[in-house]
């Protein structure tokens, strides 16, 4: 079974290590990020966006699929932020990836999103598998009515292509990855700082 790595970069470690990464993206990219987000709570999910990408993706050029997801020839990634957390995913094929720290999902909410209250299983863990699908697939959760975009473990079958999808905990974070395929994975944890 192939294992698929799970960067993961805590905003704590990002602040805390600022000087390493301005000078690991330039110092240039970093002053231009922190112009135009500096103060606002998004500057360190888009440092920490820059920060992986150049990490963990060739030095290839960015592109962007017709519904806004990146991709660089050659090159399957796909990246999520929380408030406290950023992360990213690559892989030999199309793939998704989303983390969720703690959050209320109430019986209204969750009968919204997935058509039942989940009562045998963690909530949250549902929603990031759903929305890790919908992003493998390309499109996120704009690509169809949430109630659509299945939310189970292991093999799902959407819009015609098949997807395995494995959640894992890190921290205090859930965390699941989709990969396009039937392929069974198992994912790992590694902090990218």
């Amino acid at each position: 079974m192939k294992t698929i790595t799970v960067y993961v970069l805590p905003h704590e470690n990002l602040a805390a290590s600022q000087l390493k990464i301005a000078t690991f993206i330039g110092e240039e990219q970093y002053s231009a990020l922190k112009e135009t987000y500096g103060g606002k709570a998004t500057f360190l999910p888009s440092v920490a966006k820059t920060y992986l990408l150049k990490k963990f993706t060739p030095n290839n050029p960015l592109f962007y699929g017709p519904n806004g997801k990146p991709y660089q020839d050659g090159c399957f990634f796909n990246l999520s932020n929380t408030k406290d957390a950023s992360v990213i995913v690559v892989a030999d094929q199309e793939c998704g990836v989303d983390i969720e720290g703690e959050r209320n999902m109430t019986p209204g909410f969750q009968q919204s999103v997935f058509g039942e209250v989940i009562a045998n299983e963690d909530p949250i863990a549902c929603w990031t598998r759903k929305e890790a699908l919908s992003k493998a697939e390309g499109t996120g959760l704009s690509g169809a009515p949430l109630l659509d975009i299945p939310f189970k473990k292991g093999l799902s079958n959407y819009k015609g292509r098949d997807y395995f999808v494995v959640t894992g905990y890190y921290e205090r974070w859930t965390i699941s990855v989709a990969i396009e395929g039937s392929e069974e994975f198992k994912i790992q944890f590694e902090e990218a700082i």
